[in-house]
C-alpha cells in the first residue's frame, strides 16, 4: 500500500543573464551541437565556454510516492523542466543566438541502506526544442546517485557520487548525442546559534568535481569539447534543520562558482539531499 505523499524539491539551477537577443542566423542541428542532455540534467546558472555565453533556469520536483524504509524500496515521481540561452561572441556585427525549452518526466527508486546512507537510481524521458531553428529531439537519463552522511565534531558531512548516461537523438538528419557523467560533490555543515520559524540555521562549504565524457561538444565553432570535459565547482550553503513547512524556505540555498578548462560560471541552487543526521533543536 501507498503511503502518504510527500514533497521534495531537489536542486533547481536559476539564472538571470541580462544581454540583448539579435536575430538569430539559420543553424543546422543547433539541439546537437549544443549538447541537449547536458544543458537539461547537468546546466547551470550563467557561464561562458570558449566563445559562447550560455545561461540555463531549470527546475526538477520529485514527489514521494512511497518513503524509503529497510527492506522496503522507495518510490518518487520525476518533473524537471529548463530553458536554455545560448550566444555566440563572433566578429560579426549579427550575433547568433539560440533558444532551447526541454521538459521530461520519469521515476526513481531509493534504497535504504542504513540511517545514514540512501541509494537513488533513476530514469527519465524527455522532449527538447529549438524555439529558433525548428528543430526537436528526444532524449533520456539513466542514472544512480548515493548519499552518505557522518558526524564529525558537531559538523554533519555528506558525500554524494553519481554516474549518469544520457542521450539524445534530433530529428534533424537523425543526429544524437551521447554523454556519461561521473560527479562527486562533498558538503560540510554546522549550526548557528539562531532559529528561523523554530529551526535550527545551518550554514556550510561544498565542494564538487565532475567528469562528463561523449559528445560533448557546446562549443560549435571550433570543434573542442574539451571545454567541459572536467569541471570543478565550490560554494557555500545556508538554510535550516529540520526544515520549515512553508515551501519558501524547505529548500537549501547554495551558491557556487564552477570553472574547468576553458569554462567558467556563477551557479545558484534550491535544494538539499533527502538524507540528514538527526536535528539539534
Amino acid at each position: 500500500m501507498l503511503v502518504r505523499s510527500v514533497w521534495r524539491l531537489p536542486p533547481i539551477a536559476v539564472v538571470a543573464a541580462a544581454s540583448v537577443v539579435a536575430p538569430a542566423s539559420a543553424q543546422t542541428g543547433a539541439l546537437t551541437d549544443l549538447n541537449l542532455p547536458y544543458l537539461h540534467y547537468f546546466g547551470f546558472g550563467v557561464f561562458k565556454v570558449g566563445d559562447q555565453q550560455i545561461w540555463t533556469l531549470r527546475g526538477r520536483l520529485t514527489p514521494s510516492i512511497r518513503d524509503p524504509e529497510v527492506g522496503r524500496i522507495g518510490i518518487a515521481a520525476r518533473f524537471s523542466g529548463s530553458i536554455s540561452g545560448i550566444r555566440r561572441d563572433t566578429f560579426q556585427e549579427e550575433l547568433e543566438t539560440t533558444s532551447i525549452l526541454t521538459a521530461a518526466v520519469g521515476m526513481e527508486l531509493r534504497f535504504l541502506l542504513s540511517e545514514r546512507s540512501l541509494l537513488r537510481t533513476y530514469g527519465d524521458v524527455g522532449l527538447g526544442f529549438d524555439l529558433d531553428h525548428s528543430n526537436e529531439a528526444g532524449f533520456g537519463l539513466l542514472g544512480g546517485l548515493g548519499e552518505f552522511v557522518f558526524p564529525w565534531k558537531g559538523w554533519e558531512l555528506g558525500l554524494q557520487p553519481s554516474v549518469d548516461l544520457a542521450g539524445s537523438v534530433s530529428s534533424l538528419d537523425d543526429l544524437s548525442d551521447r554523454l556519461l557523467a561521473v560527479q562527486l560533490k562533498a558538503d560540510a555543515r554546522h549550526y548557528l546559534n539562531f532559529h528561523i520559524l523554530g529551526n535550527r540555521a545551518q550554514a556550510g562549504v561544498y565542494g564538487f568535481v565532475g567528469g562528463f565524457f561523449g559528445d560533448t561538444d557546446l562549443d560549435a565553432e571550433t570543434g573542442s569539447s574539451r571545454s567541459i570535459n572536467r569541471q570543478f565547482e565550490l560554494g557555500i550553503t545556508f538554510g535550516t534543520h529540520p526544515r520549515p513547512k512553508i515551501i519558501l524556505f524547505r529548500p537549501l540555498i547554495n551558491l557556487g562558482f564552477r570553472w574547468g578548462p576553458d569554462l567558467q560560471g556563477i551557479r545558484f541552487g534550491l535544494g538539499d539531499r533527502i538524507t540528514r543526521l538527526p536535528p539539534i533543536l
